[in-house]
């Protein structure tokens, strides 16, 4: 899984709240047109989260990391 798409992802989520609004609401909209691959896809629209700090966590936990490295 490419982590350059899920970052994308994530920071479009940070900066529009209608994107984020609907990427925890209905993730295979909100995912439609992203240049994502079939695994990145099914994973992020796998994930149940009400906020987008869980969205995040779930997101690392899935990429096998406890913490983003800075």
């Amino acid at each position: 899984m490419s982590w350059d798409n899920i970052q994308a992802i994530i920071g479009r989520a940070i900066v529009d709240a209608t994107f984020r609004h609907q990427l925890l609401t209905n993730p295979e909209t909100a995912l439609h047109d992203e240049p994502l691959t079939p695994e990145e896809a099914a994973v992020l629209q796998d994930i149940h989260a009400t906020t987008l700090d869980d969205f995040a966590r779930q997101v690392l936990q899935r990429m096998g990391q406890s913490t983003v490295e800075e």
